[in-house]
């Protein structure tokens, strides 16, 4: 095996003689993406890498050293590509053939893997592009058959949506989850009173089953309905492929129900980790944790046997002591926080001296959310679908799919780079 194949698969990178190491920091992030703040229209893009990749484009900065600045930034090629287009779609061309130039020289972690880039990039439309009033169902129907998603993201902590849907309409579609699924489909439970009463309802889609979830009960929406509120604002969670209902997790033996367990108590917190270890399957985010919403009410014993919890004698006693005052009058407080890392199956709690003392106060259930992380790049090697995944964000972006598949006589040209050899091009659509 020779030197470049050995750093291949060691995660490093050759330049001449010496080696350093390559930080692919792009562990796909699933977390306050209900923050209008944090993502880019269009794309699941964070905002602060757009504005850096922005900031470079308006400063004048050659488009190859924009990309091999972002990329060793950890950045793919295809996410740099959206967002160069996204800011100059005049220069979609350059951008374009810039991209191919350099994928022969980027390490193989730049690229992407086929699941993470599923449904990254997307149409975008308004609420008032629709014919009439706009109603849940054809909202929905327009993701599953197109991908594409209202915009922009409403303030939705003001009381604010998407647009206003029919209460009638979402009293069917709550009735529809119970019909269909036997139970109430719900991917979090509702914290403390910190978010405010006039909240919008969330509706969670499922492209995979084509499922819509509601987050209001039926007697909460049969209530907006007896006091005359025909129209409810409401916003739309658009979910992934690969992310479920907590719900569907799984479903209680039949003697846990009968004995008036709360759904979310009879889900383990083993049971999601599991879930998610054996079939990459994530359950939706949560609507707002540090208002104490959370995906399950775990056992603390539990949690203890899945975690080495610090003893007493290990906690700052002024910290022990304030988080038992703490719990002794208000309980446990914001959800337990568990990060799992899906390439190495390993887990990690937050603060878990919460738990050491929440155990020694005698309290039996936490709640709980997860966070989920993993590195979707490929291993070794540019694929050819890296072509594609750079065409697909160009056009994605505002650029015309022609650029794909013109074969300009000055790509390569004063740019530095080697002309790309054996590119497997998209054909425009």
């Amino acid at each position: 095996m020779n030197k470049a194949a050995i750093a291949c698969l060691l995660g490093i990178s050759l330049t001449g003689a010496n080696a350093r190491a390559e930080t692919p920091a792009d562990f796909f992030v699933e977390s306050d993406r209900f923050d209008s703040e944090d993502v880019i229209p269009g794309s699941e893009i964070g905002r602060y890498q757009y504005a850096y990749v922005k900031w470079m484009l308006e400063s004048d900065y050659p488009i190859p050293s924009i990309m091999l600045h972002s990329i060793n930034r950890g950045m793919s090629i295809s996410d740099v590509v959206y967002l160069l287009t996204l800011t100059d779609t005049t220069q979609a061309q350059l951008i374009y053939d810039s991209a191919m130039d350099l994928l022969p020289q980027l390490p193989s972690w730049a690229c992407q893997d086929n699941a993470s880039l599923t449904g990254r990039y997307f149409p975008r439309y308004r609420a008032e592009d629709l014919d009439g009033q706009p109603s849940v169902r054809a909202v929905a129907n327009k993701y599953f058959e197109s991908g594409a998603r209202l915009s922009p993201f409403p303030q939705w902590r003001t009381g604010k949506g998407h647009f206003d849907a029919s209460t009638a309409e979402l009293i069917e579609l709550a009735e529809q989850e119970q019909k269909d699924d036997g139970q109430e489909v719900w991917w979090y439970q509702p914290g403390d009173a910190r978010i405010a009463e006039n909240a919008p309802v969330f509706v969670s889609l499922y492209p995979e089953n084509k499922l819509i979830a509601v987050d209001a009960g039926i007697r909460q929406l049969q209530g907006l309905q007896r006091a005359g509120q025909t129209r409810t604002p409401v916003v739309i969670v658009y979910n992934r492929p690969g992310f479920i209902p907590t719900s569907a997790v799984g479903k209680a033996a039949d003697s846990a129900a009968a004995q008036g367990q709360a759904a979310d108590d009879r889900i383990t917190a083993r049971d999601v980790i599991d879930r998610y270890l054996k079939s990459s399957d994530k359950v939706t985010p949560v609507r707002e944790r540090r208002a104490g919403d959370y995906h399950i009410m775990a056992q603390t014993d539990e949690i203890a046997g899945l975690f080495d919890l610090p003893q007493q004698a290990h906690v700052p006693a002024e910290r022990w002591n304030q988080l038992r005052d703490d719990m002794q009058q208000s309980g446990f407080g914001n959800p337990l926080q568990i990060t799992v890392h899906g390439d190495s199956g390993r887990t990690w709690a937050k603060d878990p001296e919460r738990v050491s003392v929440a155990q020694s106060l005698g309290i039996k259930q936490i709640p709980t959310v997860f966070f989920f992380h993993e590195l979707r790049r490929w291993p070794c090697g540019i694929p050819s679908a890296c072509d594609t995944a750079v065409c697909n964000a160009a056009v994605a972006a505002g650029a015309s799919p022609g650029i794909c598949s013109k074969q300009d006589a000055l790509r390569g040209r004063g740019q530095g780079f080697p002309r790309s050899r054996g590119a497997a091009l998209a054909s425009p659509s």
